[in-house]
């Protein structure tokens, strides 16, 4: 009722309401550097002003260092031993603005229901290295979120943390994480518009 044309039928839901307040927990790695790979914790607080925008105020991340052996090889094989340009990246602190354009359900072995929201996130980070560096720099992601219910959510994020050490050059690591988040502080209203 109510189509343009005659046969169709539109179906638009509104959102699952999130509370304002979300604290997620994350594992993780830092899979990107030859020499050694990070396992990670990461926490995050996140304000949420709408269903379209929020705010990650703070987040942290700590890296579990692991060596990958190469440098023992290349000691061992060819009686080399690298040098490094720079330390090795320890820990992260960020603050992100959170954009969630898509939302959906989608079905999984066409038995379950998900329901679903894609989102992104730009901001400021400072990386904390074991030669005792701070640099200075951002980061920029993706992630997915399925719900699990009203107050809780898996997350999946990957981002890229790009360190501007001494302004001169681009250092990046990518990190890939997944978690869980807690959702609370819910308003008077049951539903949202935007």
């Amino acid at each position: 009722a109510g189509a343009e044309k005659p046969g169709e039928l539109y179906s638009i839901e509104p959102r699952n309401v999130m509370g304002s307040h979300e604290i997620s927990i994350l594992v993780g790695t830092l899979p990107k550097d030859a020499f050694g790979t990070g396992l990670t914790l990461q926490g995050s607080y996140t304000f949420h002003f709408s269903q379209l925008i929020a705010w990650e105020i703070v987040g942290g991340t700590y890296s579990f260092n692991l060596s990958t052996r190469l440098e023992d090889d290349l000691q061992d094989r060819f009686e080399v031993k690298p040098e490094f340009s720079r330390g090795v990246l320890e820990a992260m602190v960020h603050s992100n603005f959170v954009f969630k354009p898509l939302y959906g359900k989608v079905a999984f072995l066409n038995d379950t229901l998900l329901t679903a929201e894609l989102f992104f996130v730009l901001g400021p980070a400072l990386g904390f290295f074991d030669d005792q560096s701070r640099p200075f720099g951002f980061d920029v992601g993706v992630g997915l979120r399925f719900f699990l219910g009203r107050y809780f959510s898996m997350r999946l994020d990957i981002r890229d943390y790009a360190f501007l050490p001494d302004f001169k050059e681009l250092d990046n690591h990518i990190y890939v994480s997944l978690g869980l988040s807690l959702t609370f502080g819910f308003g008077d209203n049951s539903s949202e518009e935007d």
